[in-house]
């Protein structure tokens, strides 16, 4: 009996070694590189696993897995450096005086490389800007007297004007000017437009008349110059040597040089500098049980060349270092992703049942991880799995971006995770603006740290901020703290345009510029047993009346400062007996059985602008 019971137990173990196979990738093994690791897991019976010894991985372009490289797990060493990197490491470093150092890089020079971000001993440096800190501003729009029209359509250019030329002080004028004529195409000026960030080339500088023409408008009205939500007109500017004044900050010169300011502790005859190369480091289309876990990605190449770039919120438009589409059950677990130019993750067309869990990104171009598309609303993405993970440090390039960003997708849980330190909202989920089709459905928020977001740079944010229809969706046990925005609008939780169907609850809503919770329109709504405390200017926030039940707010905790109001706006903002829609009930929302208490323990006698307590009542 005991040789039997041996013998079952045996046995499985044994089938399980004949149906698959291990396969060994190391630097200096037989099986050195991604590509052969994955070709000889093409040959081996499924499932496979590709042990990826210590070591570094460079590549030049991304790892393109398919069909064929299915059922495969990729293992890295259980000390993590394990490490793919998209990038080149620049030696040869000479001291040129000043304090500068200079490496050259040929394919800088013959046109066949170039980058906007680089890596000294790990962490991201500095191109070189002006002002170091801060901002430059603009003075005043530019008219056709100063930049008169390069074609036949004079009204039309005038127009154009409002978003592609401004005047500035003499004093800024004469900074941008030490741009050299073989830097003006590369001189950028970035500039912050309400919820995004452009960046703009430089097309021509009048020293006389005081402006500046850009190369290409980007209209939209929030993108004017010098608007009511924009009325100081900020920039810096940056990507010209005169800019490279400070420790810390580096310049490439189209001539192959490659200018660096050295920290005080750095030794450049020993320093790592990273220079990014491939543009992506994973790329997954039709495959299916694929994991990746204890790997580290790293260093990933955006650039423009001498275009300018800009994008709307979130800049949905851009890619990601790893992007799957057509798939299913595709995992990242224990792994590091960081160094990046853009997203992180982008689990895109048609991806089902995957998932990042227990996994760091952080040093992030742009955000984190994405979900489902964003160009036009269609089905097929959805229960995707983003948990326990740590989400920092991002919008190092493009400030407007997010942590985790969901847009037509349904059914996926986003949980345990830490999101802070972006420029802008923590978390947003949907993408149709308004009451249309949203595809995204369904989706559960839940116990999420979400913290420190926009640092005073960005307007029109929230820790967690929802756009469209979200019938299904929850969001529930998160912390949400310290939001702070530039001009208007860092909310904590943020119902934003055509929002309906979304429950909102046993959340803890703290330190925000303006209300834990505000509803921009949506309806049928359920806010209840959260806590919402200290917001800076008000508690709570609503806009836009309409004629249907818009929200119920119950059993919540609201807690104040004497100095802040209890409800944001004024009257207008709080009718109660909108004109229904047919079969709408009178109440346009519905405030019942909460806790108010403003810190001294006494009801203040207003309430939001000069409405008072008595006649909210």
């Amino acid at each position: 009996m005991r040789h039997g019971f041996r013998f079952l137990l045996f046995f499985p173990v044994a089938l399980g070694s004949l149906c698959s196979a291990d396969i060994h990738l190391s630097p200096g093994g037989a099986i050195s590189t991604l590509e052969a690791a994955r070709d000889a897991a093409r040959l081996a019976p499924k499932p496979a696993r590709i042990l990826v010894g210590k070591g570094l991985y460079s590549i030049t372009e991304p790892l393109a897995l398919g069909p064929q490289d299915s059922q495969v797990t990729w293992e890295g060493s259980s000390d993590g450096q394990s490490v793919i990197s998209g990038g080149r490491r620049i030696g040869g470093w000479k001291p040129v005086g000043g304090g500068l150092w200079r490496a050259e890089i040929a394919e800088v020079r013959e046109g066949k490389w170039y980058f906007e971000q680089l890596w000294v001993n790990g962490r991201r440096a500095v191109r070189a800007r002006t002002p170091n800190k801060g901002f430059l501003h603009m003075d005043a729009p530019a008219t056709s007297g100063i930049f008169p029209s390069e074609g036949s359509d004079a009204k039309k250019w005038e127009d154009s004007l409002r978003y592609l030329a401004f005047c500035a002080s003499h004093e800024t004028i004469r900074e941008l000017g030490k741009a050299t004529p073989g830097e003006l195409g590369d001189l950028t000026l970035v500039v912050p437009h309400s919820w995004d960030i452009y960046r703009y080339r430089v097309k021509k500088i009048d020293p006389i008349a005081g402006a500046v023409l850009m190369t290409q408008a980007r209209k939209a009205e929030w993108r004017q110059f010098l608007t009511a939500k924009e009325p100081d007109g900020r920039f810096y500017a940056e990507n010209y040597r005169a800019a490279l004044d400070a420790p810390g900050e580096w310049f490439l010169s189209r001539d192959g040089g490659l200018l660096y300011y050295p920290l005080p502790d750095e030794d450049m005859s020993q320093a790592e500098v990273v220079a990014p190369v491939a543009e992506m480091l994973v790329k997954v289309d039709g495959a299916e049980h694929i994991t990746f876990s204890n790997i580290s990605f790293v260093h990933q190449l955006w650039t423009k060349g001498t275009d300018d770039y800009g994008d709307s919120e979130a800049v949905y438009r851009l890619g990601a270092a790893i992007e799957i589409n057509r798939s299913r059950e595709i995992i990242f677990e224990q792994c590091e992703i960081a160094h990046t130019g853009t997203y992180g993750i982008w689990f895109n067309l048609d991806v089902t049942n995957g998932g990042v869990w227990h996994s760091h990104l952080h040093d992030l171009g742009a955000g984190g991880i994405r979900i489902g598309p964003t160009n036009e609303p269609r089905e097929g993405t959805g229960f995707i799995t983003v948990d326990d993970n740590i989400i920092q440090q991002g919008g190092r390039f493009f400030a407007d971006a997010v942590g985790i960003l969901v847009g037509y997708a349904s059914d996926n849980t986003v949980s345990h995770n830490d999101v802070g330190d972006f420029f802008y909202s923590g978390m947003i989920s949907g993408w149709y603006v308004g009451y249309g089709e949203s595809f995204a459905y369904r989706n559960r928020y839940e116990n999420n740290h979400i913290h420190h977001l926009g640092w005073g740079v960005l307007s029109d944010m929230g820790g967690f901020y929802n756009l469209g229809a979200a019938l299904g969706t929850v969001v529930k046990g998160n912390h949400i703290h310290d939001i702070s925005r530039y001009r208007y609008g860092g909310w904590g939780i943020y119902a934003d345009e055509g929002t309906s169907g979304i429950l909102i609850e046993n959340n803890l809503v703290h330190d925000t510029t303006d209300p834990g919770f505000r509803q921009h329109y949506g309806f049928y709504n359920i806010i209840r047993n959260n806590i919402f405390a200290f917001g800076k200017n008000a508690q709570i926030g609503r806009s836009k009346p309409e004629g249907r039940l818009r929200f119920i707010f119950e059993r919540n905790i609201v807690v104040w400062n004497e100095d802040a109001d209890l409800l944001e706006g004024d009257a207008s903002n709080w009718n109660y007996q909108e004109k229904p829609l047919p079969g709408e009930p009178r109440k346009s929302y519905e405030i019942r059985n909460n806790l108010y208490w403003p810190i001294g323990g006494k009801m203040p006698a207003r309430l939001a602008g000069t409405w008072t307590w008595e006649e909210w009542r």
